[in-house]
């Protein structure tokens, strides 16, 4: 035994002691201690009224409200928000806040893992009066509530009953109301409450009231469109027709006319055509075509030397910047990831508003998304996706960028809105052959089975299971007859290069630059290749060469390399006419170079289209596979069709694709003669195109070539003109004279020594290379002089 007060006792005191603290603690993180303001809050509140008091401290307690997260608790929090608008004492804009709340937690604000559930019903009635109270005042809570309002599921009268009342709302807010809220609001988000009593909000200045007009009506658009959105997805996609033409009625007096004639027409289509008979194209042939977004945009680069791309440049700063965030902060706390990010977002901001129908620009939201999430911001980075989605509906990246949005809602607890969201993605898939067996559109069938199995859906959980194996079974057997026992030694040669180092698919990022190149040479090596593998072989050479590299890796373009990759895919097979020789001699004209290279591949590649017959182009359509491939289409199985396209159809997108293309090299050529500055150069390219252009488009060429050499101006040739030259070679003449040509007009002799010069004919010169003077003019250098 040891005496009172020994080691053991002392050891019990101490354990006791930390078990103590322990529990504290935990209770203290989860929030059953109770929280008493500090002395300087107290302070702070003293001014406050009671009716500020009471919503401050409802605020706090509704953890959803502060974060637009996942409330605490939504009986605890309905509970408070339905205390505090029995008081006497508060103001409309404390009840229109408490409302809006009241709905959202009804609606969606809520935590199902938690047994936690929606009631629509009342998450309508709380949202409505919110709308009703001081109906002419138009506040983020008012806008929140309307678009909440019209996404609330139900039956088909339902639900065409509230989007008819959110979009009235909407439509019929004016300038004055607007004006009236931007009044009454002194934070940067435009809720009606003091800043003072929402802590996310003192996080900003006061915004002046010019401002705060302009964001609100800014944000009444966004959520116009948002609910137009939604309107037009509720006829789509409605089996009612009597709901669909009662919600039509009841908006028909606030809509824009050409908006209700297009959804009439909608109507109409989808009353003709019932929901399982329309995912067929109506015509038999291919199914609609998603649009695609230029890299960048065709009047950024001016002139005929090599320049930087504004929206190339900025999207590199903007990468680079979220790299160094993600470095620098990826175990900084949440409070300081979301200061670092301030500037970051700037940036990204200025790139998305500036260039928004290029690539950089869609690229730049979802960088601000990826931001987001970083920082924790689940609500502003759905807001972002569920922009990106409206904003680009015809473009593929809205359905990568719906499975980001129905994500980010299900981590906030709003799962039924996420279904909707997917459910619109999976339809845009199953109807636009680019995701038809893409990995895109697996993502968005598990992430809606996910969806559908949080909301006890279990009849849809398991007809989207069934629908997941059914495309399964379906790609299998579109694969099942790539026997590759029965193919030659070539075509296996062929697959295994596109699959392998070769690059997977033509249009991606290859794996390596360099290992892709040595792969596509040895193949070329072989001798019992056909003329349409060298063809694409060539093609995908000269893609490598020319653009299909990363910077970041170190790999760069080797221009030479790629020209004459795809100077031999267009003439290995002369009366080829296919996406590989199309696109070869497209890509030919974007290469960068001096005047003179590029002139003289905008002359080859025109002269190729120019050569181009229908009877050509009718030949070839029978041959070509579903995406206009020369080559058959078993060798890429990534795409391949499950179904041969009819002849008729692949004739009519093999015509539009070359006229396109022929299109925008006419226009480049004429860019180039516009904004030449190089007068043999400009001669130079319309010697090589005049006899093989129509007339008109001849003349205009012959005119702006004209105009090159009356901006450039007569030559007056001086002595020791050589010396400020910048000349990297130099071609000494039988004689021992240098030959130089300056500024392309008129051949030079000078002696070794830099004496006089005098001119001479130009005739039986050839051109070797032009280099820059002192002067910015230009240098012909020569190798040769006969006469």
């Amino acid at each position: 035994m040891t005496r009172r007060g020994g080691p053991v006792n002392r050891w019990l005191v101490m354990m006791r002691a930390l078990v103590m603290i322990n529990v504290l603690l935990l209770a203290f993180s989860a929030g059953v201690w109770p929280q008493q303001a500090t002395g300087e809050e107290e302070k702070g509140r003293a001014d406050w009224t009671a009716a500020e008091r009471a919503l401050a401290e409802a605020i706090e307690r509704d953890g959803g409200a502060a974060s637009h997260g996942v409330t605490r608790s939504q009986k605890e929090s309905l509970r408070l928000w339905e205390q505090f608008l029995q008081r006497e004492d508060i103001a409309d804009e404390h009840r229109i806040f408490a409302w809006w709340r009241i709905g959202a937690l009804y609606a969606y604000n809520f935590d199902e893992s938690q047994g936690e559930k929606a009631d629509f019903p009342r998450a309508e009635a709380a949202l409505t009066k919110a709308l009703a109270t001081v109906g002419e005042l138009v506040s983020r809570e008012k806008m929140l509530a309307a678009c909440t309002l019209g996404q609330i599921p139900g039956t088909p009268r339902e639900e065409a009953a509230r989007l008819a009342k959110a979009y009235r709302w909407l439509t019929t807010r004016t300038d004055d109301m607007i004006r009236e809220g931007a009044a009454r609001t002194n934070n940067r988000y435009g809720y009606l409450i003091d800043r003072k009593l929402f802590p996310e909000l003192m996080t900003s200045d006061v915004p002046s009231h010019r401002w705060m007009s302009g964001n609100m009506k800014s944000r009444l658009a966004d959520s116009l469109s948002a609910v137009e959105e939604c309107i037009t997805d509720s006829i789509r996609s409605s089996r009612n027709a009597q709901a669909t033409s009662k919600l039509l009625e009841s908006i028909e007096a606030v809509a824009p006319p050409e908006r209700m004639t297009a959804w009439r027409a909608l109507a109409a289509a989808v009353e003709k055509n019932p929901l399982p008979q329309r995912e067929a194209a109506p015509d038999g042939g291919p199914p609609k075509k998603w649009n695609k977004l230029p890299r960048i945009r065709h009047t950024t680069s001016v002139g005929l030397e090599p320049r930087p791309i504004p929206e190339l440049e900025m999207f590199r700063e903007c990468r680079d910047a979220v790299r160094e965030f993600e470095k620098e902060h990826l175990h900084s706390s949440t409070a300081e990831k979301r200061k670092a990010a301030v500037p970051v977002l700037e940036k990204l901001d200025k790139l998305a508003r500036e260039y928004p129908d290029v690539e950089p620009g869609v690229d730049a939201l979802f960088m601000k998304m990826d931001l987001y999430m970083m920082c924790r911001e689940n609500a502003r980075a759905a807001e972002v996706a569920g922009e990106i989605a409206l904003r680009y509906s015809e473009y593929p990246e809205s359905v990568k960028a719906r499975i980001h949005w129905a994500g980010q809602l299900m981590v906030m607890g709003n799962t039924w809105k996420a279904v909707r969201v997917l459910e619109v993605a999976e339809r845009a898939g199953r109807e636009r052959d680019a995701y038809r067996f893409g990995e895109t559109r697996r993502s968005v069938l598990h992430r809606l089975a996910e969806a559908h199995e949080r909301l006890g859906n279990r009849r849809q959980v398991k007809a989207v299971r069934a629908q997941i194996a059914e495309e399964a079974a379906a790609k299998k057997r579109r694969l099942a007859h790539l026997d590759r026992t029965k193919w030659t030694p070539a075509e296996l040669a062929l697959a295994e290069t596109i699959e392998g180092p070769g690059g997977a698919l033509p249009e991606g990022t290859t794996r390596s630059q360099l290992t892709s190149i040595a792969a596509w040479k040895r193949f070329l090596e072989r001798e019992d290749i056909t003329d349409e593998h060298r063809v694409f072989a060539y093609w995908r050479l000269g893609a490598l060469y020319a653009y299909q590299f990363r910077e970041e890796r170190g790999e760069r373009s080797y221009p030479s390399e790629a020209e004459e990759a795809f100077t031999r895919a267009i003439e290995t097979v002369p009366d080829l006419v296919s996406w590989e020789t199309i696109q070869a001699s497209h890509f030919l004209t974007g290469m960068g170079g001096v005047p003179a290279d590029r002139a003289r591949r905008l002359a080859k590649a025109y002269r190729w289209f120019a050569g181009r017959t229908e009877a050509m182009i009718r030949k070839w359509a029978g041959r070509v596979n579903g995406y206009y491939y020369v080559i058959d289409r078993k060798l890429i199985p990534a795409l391949a069709r499950e179904d041969t396209l009819p002849y008729e159809v692949r004739l009519r997108e093999l015509t539009r694709r070359y006229k396109d293309t022929r299109a925008k090299v006419e226009g480049r050529i004429t860019h180039r003669l516009d904004a030449s500055n190089d007068p043999v150069a400009a001669r130079a390219l319309l010697d090589g195109v005049r006899d093989v252009a129509p007339a008109e488009l001849g003349l205009k060429w012959e005119q702006l070539a004209r105009a090159v050499e009356e901006r450039a101006g007569p030559l007056v040739v001086k002595p020791g003109w050589d010396k400020d030259l910048h000349v990297r070679r130099t071609i000494v003449s039988a004689d021992g004279k240098k030959m130089l040509v300056y500024d392309g007009r008129r051949l030079v002799f000078f002696d070794g020594l830099g004496g006089d010069a005098r001119p001479v004919a130009q005739a039986g010169c050839s051109k070797q290379k032009v280099i820059a003077s002192k002067q910015g003019r230009y240098v012909v250098l020569y190798t040769q002089f006969i006469g």
